[in-house]
């Protein structure tokens, strides 16, 4: 019989269920917001439009906390190299690339992003 191992198996579903992560009002408008649900740190922001958005709190290029960073134009911008992330994980902007910001043709880059719901002042 084969030992679970993973963090993942061992939470036997309960990673894909719904969980409260921050009030409304903890979730400033240019504030990158850390919380912990299930031992995943997950940076929350919003995005231009007011709407709240999820990422795992890592940068793809150097693993630093994107909840560390700050925020540039709705998305949730990297501390150490300045990379710019969308709500959807993409990322946006690269300085060192070109230094041009275009969310409309995001870099190949990605961050795992997760679903979020705003009701009743919790996210």
């Amino acid at each position: 019989m084969c030992k679970k191992t993973r963090f993942w198996d061992e939470a036997q579903g309960l990673l894909e269920e719904w969980y409260v992560a921050c009030t409304s009002k903890e979730l400033q408008e240019n504030q990158p917001y850390a919380a912990t649900i299930y031992g995943k740190n997950i940076v929350l922001f919003r995005q231009k439009n007011g709407q709240a958005a999820a990422l795992l709190d890592q940068c793809v290029h150097r693993s630093v906390p994107l909840s560390a960073g700050s925020m540039k134009d709705g998305c949730v911008r990297c501390p150490y190299y300045g990379w710019s992330y969308q709500g959807d994980g993409h990322v946006a902007h690269i300085p060192s690339v070109n230094g041009k910001f275009f969310p409309e043709k995001p870099h190949p880059f990605k961050q795992r992003s997760f679903d979020v719901c705003e009701q009743d002042g919790v996210i």
